[in-house]
């Protein structure tokens, strides 16, 4: 309403705003008096046009200053009387012609690039000659805060006015050199085909600026403080940190990094498990989880009482404690015995024994040497290897550590597993074992390592060094039939859905069971066997066969009802008596068993030895031996020398597609000949075993617990064995030694007196 009549009545206006200093109420509807700056600027108006009801499209031009000598308001409308004020200047021309000429170099660089400010309304300014105007100008351009440009309206006087206005200029330079080096930063990296990439760079280089971090480079700081590493892993940590830091969010490095960071963090660095301290309790566990194997639960309760111990004494005596743990640290643990005796099983006991955590790895089939130390970071797709990522799974630096079938690793051009497995298990190297992934030593000397292999023959022979071998033989019937009542049914019943107790069945039977369906050093094809009586058990419950209120009563018809035909008996093994041919023992990772040799002579031959069976070099010479020996004797036992020129002679070993290899069968190869050549049978119900010298010294041999079970199992009461093996008998359970008949020989000539029919 004012503008409109001023524009009218040809008149200027007051335009003033509120006081900076004062309350800063704004004018509303009811016009409000007391807080009005007492400067104003008065103005001309040039153009007044009406584009609607209250509004107006108004031009106007600031004349001078002016000051409020009195006001009232007339019909709504604030009238004044002013007077114009006319700024002083307390300095000499030169002085503010320099601050301002200081002024327009300060205008000229926020200009600079803006568009905001056109290169006109910059010329214009830099060409004016009048310090009062240029800066009355440039404060209305570029003060964005009222309260600025208020404090310059008001100063009377141009040269404090002008250092007023250039200190705000100061300022905003400052400020907008931040951001544009932001952007110079920004647009350096910048890829005009990705919008998304320039945004995400912007926030970073900003958030780089204000010493800001992202949330997950915050995230990663924090579990690398927490994790408790060692000195020198924190600063490797740190170091690839900052390089993530550093690095272009796009590119492929990131992503190698923030996965290599983890990885690091992931591994236990200082978390431990306490060891059981009850031994009582220990063995408890190791008797409810596993019948028998003696040995092996009082080794684990000796570690138990060595560790109970060097705790003990590693308060009073800080180096002793070291020493010791060396020493406790090189008994690495490996459970040789055949397939299914619980190798790896016992392992998992120790672990709840001891209460540790357990992690197991499969060596089988592992040819890499990076398998184990892990891949160089310059690789695609690199990992830790395996040691260091069954640590991860362990998530404590003492767990029990499995390696599962140490005798099956192999090599290749890729390298030696078996090498990089001597600094795992050396205790003078793997407290700073190095993965090639970490690229930083990583202690392994408080893990209780354990190793299984099915032959102790096959491990490579610089790790058997560091290994204390512990045997697990083949099982009795008696120790089977115990097993398959505490653990092996229970266990198959609850699988099955019958419930624990349901299947009642007698040891009798259960000794029918695995006589008669089984033939094994272990227990697991008589557990698969249990598991099929339970499965045939639940399917007559669910067709109404079976009462489900009452307890299964399993007799031996109902065996071989639910399993069918027997699948071996005794008869399988022909016990008569027969020429050329002999019952010998052998050890095979799977336990024992019996090998029929056959010796054949061939008429019309001219003396020639041939051997089939798949058999080894060892056992070949042994064959060769065998010959030389049996020539030797042909005066003692009536045998035609020319008959070694007149034949052929062919030596097997049945089921041909089995290595066989070993010197414990020169005993029996020299019986077979002797035989064959002499016409004289072999009896059938003898089985023997034994290395032979040129002489016909009969040699000690091992497996001799496995031997004596598997003619046990087969049914032949009788064995020969070297005198030597004599103090062996002690392994072998004393129900299978109380139905057997040894012969203890020194000489091949006791051996075939106790082997040839000579009536």
């Amino acid at each position: 309403m004012a503008m409109r009549d001023a524009a009218g009545a040809g008149q200027n206006i007051l335009i003033i705003t509120d006081d900076a200093e004062g309350a800063k109420t704004a004018l509303a509807d009811s016009v409000v008096t007391n807080n009005l700056c007492g400067i104003g600027t008065v103005c001309s108006i040039k153009n007044f046009i009406q584009t609607g009801e209250n509004v107006a499209k108004i031009t106007i031009t600031g004349i001078s200053r002016a000051r409020i000598i009195s006001h009232s308001v007339e019909n709504s409308i604030l009238m004044a009387v002013a007077e114009v004020v006319r700024p002083a200047d307390d300095a000499t021309a030169g002085q503010c012609g320099r601050l301002i000429e200081r002024t327009k170099q300060m205008f000229r660089d926020i200009a600079k690039g803006d568009s905001r400010y056109p290169a006109s309304m910059v010329t214009q300014i830099c060409l004016c000659t009048n310090p009062s105007s240029v800066c009355d100008m440039v404060a209305n351009l570029v003060l964005e805060k009222m309260e600025d440009k208020l404090e310059v309206l008001k100063c009377m006087v141009l040269s404090q006015r002008i250092g007023i206005l250039n200190k705000f200029l100061e300022r905003d330079i400052a400020g907008l050199s931040a951001m544009r080096g932001v952007n110079e930063k920004v647009r350096a990296n910048f890829d005009k085909s990705q919008r998304d990439y320039f945004l995400r760079e912007q926030i970073r280089v900003i958030n780089e600026e204000l010493g800001d971090e992202t949330s997950e480079l915050a995230e990663l700081r924090l579990q690398i403080e927490k994790c408790a590493m060692p000195a020198e892993v924190v600063e490797k940590a740190n170091k690839e940190l900052k390089r993530l830091e550093k690095a272009n969010p796009m590119a492929p490095d990131t992503a190698v990094i923030r996965t290599y960071l983890e990885n690091l963090i992931e591994v236990p660095w200082k978390k431990e498990s306490a060891d059981e301290s009850d031994l009582k309790s220990a063995r408890a566990v190791l008797d409810a989880e596993h019948y028998g194997m003696v040995e092996v639960k009082d080794r684990i309760i000796e570690h138990l009482a060595v560790a109970q111990l060097k705790a003990k004494n590693g308060k009073e005596k800080t180096e002793a404690k070291v020493s010791d743990k060396k020493t406790d640290a090189g008994q690495i643990l490996c459970f040789v015995g055949p397939p299914g005796v619980g190798k790896t099983s016992i392992a998992e006991s120790v672990a709840h024994a001891l209460g540790r955590s357990f992690v197991r790895v499969s060596l089988g089939g592992v040819k890499d040497e990076s398998e184990i130390r892990g891949h160089r970071r310059t690789y695609i797709g690199a990992l830790p290897g395996k040691i260091i990522a069954g640590m991860k799974k362990a998530k404590t630096i003492n767990p029990v550590f499995l390696l599962d079938e140490i005798d099956k690793m192999g090599s290749d051009h890729k390298g030696d597993p078996a090498s990089a497995m001597l600094e795992v298990l050396d205790p003078a190297q793997n407290k700073t074992f190095a993965d090639h992934y970490l690229e930083v030593p990583y202690d392994l000397s408080k893990v209780l390592f354990i190793c299984t292999a099915n032959d102790e023959s096959e491990i490579p022979w610089a790790l058997q060094d560091r290994l204390e071998i512990i045997y697990l033989s083949s099982y009795t019937l008696v120790e089977k039939v115990k097993i398959a009542q505490q653990f092996l049914l229970p266990r198959a019943e609850r699988e099955n859905g019958l419930g624990e107790g349901f299947i009642d069945v007698e040891s009798s039977v259960l000794g029918l069971v695995i006589e008669q369906y089984t033939r094994e050093a272990g227990v697991r094809e008589l557990s698969r066997v249990i598991s099929s009586l339970c499965r045939k058990t639940a399917l007559g419950i669910v067709n109404g066969d079976v009462d489900r209120a009452g307890r299964a009563k399993l007799a031996s018809d109902d065996v071989v009802r639910l399993l069918g035909k027997e699948k071996y008996s005794k008869d399988d093994l022909d016990q008569k008596a027969a020429i050329g041919v002999v019952n010998g023992l052998s050890y095979t990772s799977a336990g024992g068993d019996i090998l029929k040799l056959e010796v054949v002579l061939t008429a019309g031959g001219k003396g020639e030895l041939k051997l089939t069976g798949n058999l080894g070099n060892v056992m070949k010479e042994s064959a060769q031996l065998a010959l030389s020996i049996t020539k030797s004797l042909a005066k003692e036992y009536n045998i035609d020398p020319a008959a070694f020129k007149k034949n052929d002679i062919h030596i097997h070993v049945p089921s041909g597609a089995v290595p066989k290899d070993g010197p414990s069968a020169g005993v029996a190869l020299v019986v077979a000949l002797i035989s064959a050549f002499s016409g004289k049978p072999v009896r059938g119900d003898y089985a023997l075993t034994g290395e032979i010298t040129l002489s016909g010294r009969v040699l000690e041999i091992g497996g001799v617990r496995e031997k004596v079970l598997s003619a046990y199992r087969y049914g032949i009461n009788n064995v020969i064995m070297p005198v030597q093996n004599q103090k062996s008998l002690e392994k072998v359970p004393d129900e299978v030694k109380e139905k057997l008949h040894f012969v203890f020989a020194q000489n091949i000539g006791e051996v075939l007196g106790s082997m040839l029919v000579t009536h």
